[in-house]
């Protein structure tokens, strides 16, 4: 019950905070605010496509782009913080790569030096964002969302605001 009532006092908090620009810093040091909401559009999405996910990401306040990959896939990279490598790509596409049923939102923080210790500890704690280092020690924060059965664009505007927010409190994470 305690993690329901954060995430409630997350959400309306992201509301009527500012967007701060530092870095966060896992385990301690720099962070910063949260990010604000984006401007409603009409009706409800079911299926995302990137492009549509880059402006409402723009609107939302995150400068975002669709950007082709060298394998020839696509993603949008966003700039949530500075020196930092922050993207979305899409989930449960149709062979053809339309018709995408969500997303996953992830930042590479590089190493940070935290410990397994440490992730397991915020894995265990945090319910939405969950973290986790690549072969070279980079250490990923990566949250999904699913589209299906309907959401609206400000929805997913809250979506980035609440990722910015639960990664941006790695930086004050004690286990």
């Amino acid at each position: 019950m305690r993690v329901i009532a954060k995430i409630i006092i997350v959400f309306t908090a992201l509301v009527f905070t500012a967007t701060a620009y530092a870095q966060p810093r896992p385990g301690g040091g720099g962070g910063g605010g949260g990010g604000g909401g984006g401007a409603p559009q009409g009706g409800l999405i079911t299926f995302i496509q990137l492009e549509q996910l880059a402006r409402i990401f723009n609107d939302a306040g995150i400068k975002s782009a669709v950007e082709k990959l060298k394998n020839g896939g696509q993603i949008v990279r966003m700039q949530i913080w500075p020196n930092t490598y922050s993207a979305a790509d899409a989930v449960f596409c149709k062979n053809d790569g339309t018709e995408c049923g969500g997303f996953r939102i992830f930042v590479n923080l590089g190493d940070t030096g935290v410990s397994d210790a440490w992730m397991r500890a915020w894995n265990t704690r945090y319910c939405c964002v969950h973290t986790y280092k690549l072969e070279g020690g980079e250490q990923i924060f990566e949250m999904d969302e699913i589209t299906q059965g309907g959401v609206t664009a400000q929805n997913i505007a809250v979506s980035i605001a609440v990722f910015k927010k639960i990664v941006e409190e790695s930086t004050d994470f004690k286990p």
